[in-house]
Parts: C-alpha cells; sequence; structure tokens
C-alpha cells in the first residue's frame, strides 16, 4: 500500500484471503472458511471467521466475527461479534444476531444484536414484500408503495406522519417534490418543486414565486452559490470557489454562521498549512492530530477537548469510539448492509444499552430508546430534514449547508445526521470539528473534503474525480458518497442515466447504442459491411439491384451515409420506421423495438464480423440458426432492415411454436420469463409514451 505501511496479502491454495500482515510480520486480519457442512448449517467453502488486530496505545485488541449458515439455501442466518477490550476495561464481550429469508431470497426478519452479558431488550424487526419491493417494515412501515419506474412514492409510518415524493415531469427516476405530512394532514415539510438544468443538477426548489431555493454551478458542474429558506423562515447564502482541480478554496456565508473562510492547496491537492503522511492522509490540520492505522483507518482523533480512538472489524467497518477524556466508550453492530442498527454506551464504570436503529435500505427512518420512539424525515440525499415523536408530533428542523455543515442555529445533532452519514461529534461547541464516518473514508465537512485519498482512483473520462479529496466532485446538491469510494448521483440527467445504464451493461461499444443524449442510437458499423451478394458493400446506402438498403422504409426516405461507412447515428424515429416497414412478427412495433433495445446490449462486439465466433448478429441479436429456420442470410444481418425482417420473422416462428402464447414465445426467443416481462413492460411503456421512448427503454437495464 502507498506510505510507510507495506501490507502483505496470504491467499489459500483456493485463492482465498486467510491473512494481512504487516512488514514486521505482525497480523493485522485472519479469515477461516468452513472445510464441510455440519447438520443445518451449510457452511462449507463460505467464510466463517473473520479476525482484526487492532494496535492501539493499549495493547493488540481483538474484533472477532462468527457466521453460520443455516438459513434458506444456505445464506447467513447468525452471527457472533467478540470483542476482546483492554479499555476502557479488560473484558470480552459477545454479540449475536440472527437472520430469516424468504423463498425469493429477501431478508423476511432480522434479530438485532444481543449482549449476551446484558439485559437489553429483544428486537426483532419483520419485512414485507410485494414482488421483490419492500413495503412494510414490521412496527415502524406500515406501507411502502412506488412509481412505474420504482421511486418510493409514498412511505406512512407507524406513527401516522406520511412522506411522499412525487415524480419529475420527465418522468425519470429523480424527485419532483418531497413533502412530510403530519397526521392531521399538517405539512411537516415541502422541498418544493424541483428545478433541474440540462444536466440534471438542481437549479432551484420552488415553493412559490416569493419562497424558493436556488443554486448555481460552474462550467463542470460544481456548486458556486447557494440561496435558501431554513425552517425558522430565514435566508441563507454560501458563495464557493475552487481551483481548476476541484480544491474548494474560498467559502462565504453569513457571519452568524461561518463567515469568510479560504483554502490553499499544495501540488497534489492537499491542504497547505495541514500535515500528512506518505499514503495522503491528513495527519494534523486546524487543531486536530489525526492518526491511521496500519490498514488505513482513522485510529485517534486529538485536539482541545478531543481525544477519541477508534476500533475496527476485518471488514473495515468501525465498531466502537472511545472517548478517552472522559473515560467512556460506545459500540456500534451493523446489519447486512453495513447499518449501525443497535447501539451501547460504557459510561461510570457498566454498560448499558443505548438505542436501536431501523432502516429502510440506507437511510434510517426511526430511533428506539429507553425514551420512546423518533422518526426521521430525510431529503433526497438523506440529510435529516425533520424529526417526529412517535405519537407523530413535529419535534425538531435541520437546515444544513450544502457540504454539510449545520446553520448555526441548529440545536443538537443526530446520530446520522448529513447526508444519512454517521457523525462522530467531538463534543465541542463548535461543530467545524465533526467528522463522518463514510466506511472506506471520513469526511470533513467544514473543508468540504475527505482525510485520505479515495482508494478508487479517479477516472481520467471525468478530470474532476482524479482529485482524490474532494467531496462528490463539487457537487453536494445532486450527490452522494455512502462508502467513501464513488459519488452517487441522485438526480440524474437524460445523460447520466445513459451513462449509468451503459456502464452497467457494458454495452458503450455494442451493436445499436441509444443515445439517451440527443434520443438517437448508435450503430457502429465496420469500415467493410456486406452488402448484396456477399460483396464488400455499404448497407447503409440506398438499396439498389436487391442489395442491403438500409432505407428508412420505402420511397424517398432513405438514408445514404456512404461517406462515413464506419459510424451512424439512427434517430429514434428513423428506427421505428425500419421497424414499421420490416416488422414480420405480427406483434406490436414497440415489441421489436424493445427486443432490439435488450439483445444489442449483451455483445459489445456483435456489430464486427469474426470468422472464429458465430455470435447473435444485429439489432434484435439473430443467431445462425434462427437466421436459418427463416430463411435469412446469416451474412447480411448487419444490415439493420434485413436483422429486423429476420428477427421478427423467427419472433413469429416462436409464436406459432408456443401457440400462440407471446410470453413464453418471447422468453424462448431471450433469456426467460424474466427477460420476456420486461420485454412487455417496456413495450407498453413505449405505447403510452412516444413523446419520451428513452424513459421507457433505459428501464430495460435498471
Amino acid at each position: 500500500m502507498d506510505g510507510s505501511q507495506d501490507l502483505a496479502y496470504v491467499y489459500d491454495k483456493a485463492g482465498r484471503l486467510v491473512q494481512v500482515k504487516q512488514a514486521s510480520g505482525a497480523v493485522l486480519a485472519e479469515y477461516t472458511y468452513g472445510a464441510a457442512n455440519s447438520g443445518s448449517n451449510y457452511a462449507l467453502g463460505k467464510l466463517v471467521l473473520a479476525v482484526r488486530h487492532n494496535a492501539t496505545d493499549y495493547g493488540d485488541e481483538v474484533v472477532s466475527e462468527s457466521f453460520t449458515y443455516g438459513g434458506r439455501m444456505g445464506r447467513l442466518s447468525g452471527k457472533q461479534t467478540q470483542l476482546a477490550l483492554r479499555y476502557p476495561r479488560l473484558e470480552t464481550r459477545t454479540f449475536v444476531q440472527s437472520f430469516v429469508w424468504n423463498e425469493l431470497g429477501d431478508l423476511a426478519s432480522q434479530g438485532y444484536p444481543d449482549d449476551q452479558g446484558l439485559a437489553d431488550p429483544a428486537r426483532v424487526v419483520s419485512y414485507g414484500y410485494d414482488n421483490g419491493y419492500l413495503t412494510a417494515v414490521g412496527g415502524f412501515v406500515t406501507s411502502q408503495v412506488y412509481h412505474a419506474n420504482g421511486m418510493v412514492f409514498r412511505r406512512s409510518l407507524a406513527n401516522g406522519v406520511m412522506e411522499e415524493v412525487a415524480l419529475d415531469s420527465s418522468k425519470m427516476a429523480r424527485p419532483g417534490q418531497m413533502r412530510v405530512v403530519g397526521p392531521s394532514g399538517q405539512e411537516y415539510w415541502n422541498s418544493g418543486t424541483f428545478v433541474y438544468d440540462g444536466v440534471g443538477n438542481v437549479k432551484a426548489l420552488v415553493r412559490s414565486s416569493t419562497d424558493q431555493d436556488v443554486y448555481v454551478y460552474d462550467l463542470v458542474s460544481r456548486l458556486v452559490y447557494a440561496r435558501f429558506k431554513t425552517a425558522g423562515g430565514g435566508t441563507k447564502e454560501e458563495s464557493l470557489s475552487y481551483d481548476a482541480f476541484g480544491n474548494l478554496l474560498s467559502s462565504v456565508t453569513p457571519p452568524t454562521d461561518y463567515g469568510s473562510r479560504s483554502w490553499s492547496v499544495d501540488g497534489v491537492n492537499r491542504l497547505a498549512g495541514c500535515g500528512y503522511d506518505a499514503a495522503g492522509r491528513m495527519t494534523a490540520c486546524g487543531g486536530l492530530t489525526l492518526s491511521w492505522t496500519a490498514a488505513g483507518e482513522l485510529g485517534k482523533v486529538q485536539g482541545t477537548g478531543i481525544n477519541r480512538s477508534f476500533l475496527y472489524t476485518a471488514s473495515g467497518e468501525k465498531v466502537m469510539v472511545r472517548n478517552e477524556l472522559l473515560g467512556t466508550a460506545a459500540v456500534s453492530l451493523r446489519d447486512l448492509g453495513g447499518n449501525p442498527v443497535r447501539h451501547y454506551l460504557y459510561s461510570g464504570g457498566s454498560w448499558s444499552w443505548l438505542g436501536d436503529d431501523i432502516f429502510v435500505g440506507r437511510l434510517r427512518i426511526a430511533q428506539v430508546t429507553s425514551s420512546g420512539t423518533r422518526y426521521f424525515h430525510v431529503d433526497h440525499l438523506g440529510s435529516v430534514r425533520r424529526v417526529s415523536t412517535g405519537a407523530g408530533a413535529l419535534e425538531k428542523a435541520y437546515d444544513f449547508f450544502p457540504y454539510g455543515l449545520p446553520v448555526k442555529e441548529t440545536v443538537g445533532q443526530e446520530r446520522l445526521w448529513f447526508g444519512g452519514y454517521e457523525l462522530e461529534h467531538q463534543n465541542t461547541p463548535d461543530y467545524t470539528d465533526d467528522l463522518y464516518f463514510l466506511h472506506a473514508r471520513w469526511y470533513f465537512p467544514s473543508m468540504a473534503r475527505f482525510l485520505s485519498p479515495d482508494p478508487v482512483r479517479g477516472d481520467p473520462a471525468q478530470p474532476q474525480s482524479l482529485n482524490l479529496y474532494a467531496y462528490v466532485r463539487g457537487n453536494p446538491l445532486n450527490a452522494v458518497d455512502p462508502d467513501g469510494r464513488a459519488a452517487l448521483w441522485l438526480t440524474p440527467s437524460r445523460e447520466r442515466a445513459m451513462a449509468m445504464a451503459a456502464s452497467e451493461a457494458d454495452f458503450v461499444d455494442s451493436l445499436a447504442v441509444w443515445m439517451l443524449m440527443k434520443d438517437m442510437i448508435w450503430y457502429a458499423l465496420p469500415q467493410q459491411s456486406p452488402g448484396a451478394g456477399g460483396g464488400g458493400g455499404n448497407p447503409w446506402q440506398s438499396s439498389q439491384g436487391g442489395g442491403g438498403g438500409a432505407s428508412a422504409g420505402t420511397g424517398s426516405n432513405q438514408t445514404n451515409t456512404s461517406s462515413t461507412p464506419e459510424n451512424r447515428r439512427l434517430t429514434y424515429a428513423e428506427v421505428a420506421e425500419i421497424v414499421k416497414e420490416n416488422n414480420q412478427s405480427g406483434q406490436a412495433d414497440e415489441v421489436i423495438i424493445a427486443i432490439a433495445w435488450m439483445e444489442s446490449s449483451f455483445d459489445p462486439g456483435a456489430h464486427r464480423p469474426n470468422p472464429e465466433k458465430e455470435t447473435a448478429r444485429g439489432l434484435m441479436g439473430v443467431t445462425k440458426a434462427a437466421a436459418q429456420d427463416v430463411g435469412a442470410n446469416y451474412e447480411r444481418l448487419f444490415d439493420p432492415v434485413e436483422n429486423i425482417k429476420a428477427g421478427s420473422a423467427y419472433l413469429r416462428l416462436r409464436t406459432s411454436w408456443a401457440k400462440g402464447n407471446v410470453e413464453k414465445a418471447l422468453a424462448g426467443y431471450g433469456t426467460g420469463p424474466n427477460y420476456a416481462q420486461a420485454i412487455l413492460r417496456c413495450a407498453e411503456c413505449l405505447k403510452a409514451s412516444a413523446g419520451e421512448p428513452m424513459t421507457c427503454l433505459v428501464q430495460l437495464h435498471p
């Protein structure tokens, strides 16, 4: 690894990691795998024990996690976490938790961690589903319903409060408005109507003509100005500036908040005047001193009135924080998604249960303590904006500057706060010392940057990502970083939505890439493609003498691109016309378009003839056998007209074999019933939204 700490990784004969060691030979982590199944524990080949050695000021403090696999189909059914501590006192504490799965592999319930040496309350949280979509969380969420595109529409909570997310007018998977409504219909929070710019940035939140939040960006989508209304009715502003490499250089807020602040950086994007180690991790800044573990985690934070240390699991999750000034400690146990669900406190010489957190995905929706239940209502970033009581009354309101600092009139804080991240509040009068734990890294909101470089590094195609310290590329209104390794855009533009789909399906270079950016598909052709009679003609030239013309139908509506045979963009209208003129399936044209979209995403090289590989070819992924079945020329399937003819004819044949059962025919054409259902859903969507076809097509690759 970078810097002075060299690590050695040891693997077994199966290629599984079994040890992580320091150069000195000291073992940092150990992993053990099941050698056999035992009764109902199907542990063979699975991780059964993960041990982390935390080298602290008090010696080797060991965190061990063991796993059992007695769940449905051998899924994880139990986890035991054991802490061998030397501070705040010499002891070993053991916690056990359990998991139950339903027939579809969804988590049906989980038993919260139980301290074996403490009379803590038992808690089992159950989950309800409909076709794999979460619809209820026992005792906390009475119902959760969705928009057609899969976004949550309404969440009804057990305290009578309701959360609503209206759909954006474009029908994209991004919010149009968010509201929190109390039991009697009173409005607790209204985000306003989301107004987006052309690249998907939130540029305004409009509640009325005289009540709106405004956001301004530079040419690379970095936030440079924000003006927003607070819960108290006041208005806050922040102006921001950056250098060319994405470093925040200045922030100007009202004098009653954080005033004017500025920073300078060195040639490798580190803050001038702050200390760093050889691996680029911050070691001193703004009165704080930070030390790091051999694995690169934050080990200790010290400063005026601050002396905190941390323990981690073998997977790098924070399990314990200790306030060494007060002699207190807190333990947080996590669910399978890494969410901290149960907390314990050591104070006054003894341990006690502190509270439980209830999650939907990565969002904490409720907290249970000895004082009762509280519910958290978040914005599109996951930041807590309102808190309600177990009876549904409004308890608290929070507002944040864009990079996470709370407005100064804020009273109190939450364990998971800005962005839904885990807050490490330093118990100082000022929020500027606070940190957030983002799993792989720690975030410092007062400086809008991470304490250590991004372990994933950057993407040359996204130059702002090459700054390994910057938070979400300077765009905190539209993205979060749930695990400290990758900015996740929550308000995608049409371009970003397409880029995400392309990245996930790996079809950037496929036969037909539908360009969401311009409502086009990109049909990449080889320099010499088989033409009429097997010759080397250009299949995009006008059809003459029976050649493979790629005209959009017949007559004068022809497309000749002989000047640029290697690349051609088809508009959606052209594709639809080709399908209309050449569809021989007897099925709706929308079905053929959906098949073309799905099939052309599977093989990135399908558009290039390969003499060594007889692949499915063309827009509809027609195989050689399928071409023979319908009498089509396999060598001409790179011509979209010939491909649509052959593919649609083959679908007609499969429909005949299926005795008219369209879904069964589609399942046979593709990869099974899920494929068929996706095609039919997309086709219905295309019929209903002809003006925005790409909204439907992208959903085939969510």
